[in-house]
């Protein structure tokens, strides 16, 4: 998933409730910004990715980017002393569930109990922060999932994430090749076998 992340360790600006609107809807051409400025945004992103797609599509809506890329080795140290306001990167769920998320991205940082590892942009919800430790916690698999999609109701009301797009992956076989995909997508050996016939 990749994701457009802001910075929640400022004040929120007046625009924020227009930006909460405006990620509720997909862009399309009946979309606007209200108001005849729209909106400005920096965005720092990992140097080499391709955001001019995304900015033109952006501007459509009254969103005008101006794109900063910066080399990880800069902009890392940058999203951990909360100094970018917003970035466009990536997440990924190698589990396929929830609490990657949760645990290391939405939880707020507290390194001594291992939650909040990579919340680089300074996010705090208390109230979330105890249902993620509770979905840890609980044995029943419904009582968990119930307690996992509130928590992604709340994540949802607060939006300090905005999900832009899930890429495509996309794998070729060879024709004797038979593969059983993981649902992380990992290719292992185990995984991979010689077609029969």
């Amino acid at each position: 998933m990749i994701l457009l992340s802001r910075s929640t360790s400022r004040h929120r600006s007046p625009a924020a409730s227009v930006r909460r609107t405006f990620c509720a809807w997909p862009v399309t051409s009946d979309l606007r910004i209200p108001g005849p400025r729209g909106l400005d945004l920096a965005v720092e992103y990992r140097a080499g990715q391709e955001l001019a797609p995304l900015s033109a599509q952006l501007a459509e809506a009254g969103i005008r980017l101006r794109l900063e890329p910066r080399p990880w080795s800069d902009l890392y140290p940058r999203l951990l002393q909360g100094r970018v306001g917003f970035y466009y990167g990536a997440w990924s769920c190698s589990s396929g569930d929830a609490s990657d998320l949760f645990d290391n991205k939405i939880h707020t940082r507290d390194p001594s109990r291992g939650y909040g590892g990579s919340n680089s942009n300074g996010y705090s919800n208390p109230e979330l922060d105890r249902l993620i430790e509770s979905s840890g916690a609980t044995l029943s698999m419904n009582e968990r999932r119930r307690i996992l999609e509130s928590g992604m109701r709340m994540l949802d009301a607060d939006l300090p994430l905005i999900p832009l797009v899930v890429p495509y992956d996309l794998l070729g076989l060879r024709r004797e090749v038979e593969w059983a995909p993981r649902i992380d997508f990992r290719i292992r050996a185990a995984n991979l076998w010689r077609a029969a016939g």
